[in-house]
């Protein structure tokens, strides 16, 4: 839960808005982490107290994110190029366009057949072809 929408939540602001919280407000939250509330960005600290009786410090951490596991493509734009027939005339189509059937780029995309919408009325089987020139990989 984060910071804002905990406060939100005890009733102690009425609306959740951008800027920085009040130092209140911050204190509320290092007591509410004290008492075992899990608030994004927030964590009790794994140092001993000073003396026995001295509550136990909150810490500002950063809030844990999640990387997303992304697949080797199965044809690099560098190296493919997607083209479609309409009318008789072939139409390059970009790699990065959304397959209907699976919602991948074609890029990623590992339907046998990948559909495209190249407009509002016309759908389109995709074939593929080497580049002849293959592009440089790029550097970032």
């Amino acid at each position: 839960m984060s910071p804002k929408q905990w406060l939100f939540d005890n009733g102690h602001i009425a609306t959740i808005g951008r800027g920085r919280m009040s130092g209140a407000h911050k204190l509320l939250i290092e007591q509410a982490v004290r008492d075992g509330a899990q608030i994004d960005g927030f964590a009790v600290s794994k140092t001993a107290p000073v003396t026995p009786t001295a509550p136990v410090r909150v810490e500002k951490v950063n809030a844990s994110a999640t990387v997303a596991d992304i697949p080797d493509p199965s044809r690099d734009e560098c190296s493919w190029e997607a083209y479609a027939k309409v009318d008789g005339k072939i139409h390059p189509i970009g790699m990065r366009t959304v397959c209907n059937g699976c919602s991948s780029s074609l890029t990623y995309c590992y339907c046998r057949t990948p559909i495209v919408t190249v407009d509002s009325d016309t759908r389109v089987l995709v074939n593929f072809k080497p580049r002849k020139n293959p592009l440089p990989a790029r550097m970032w």
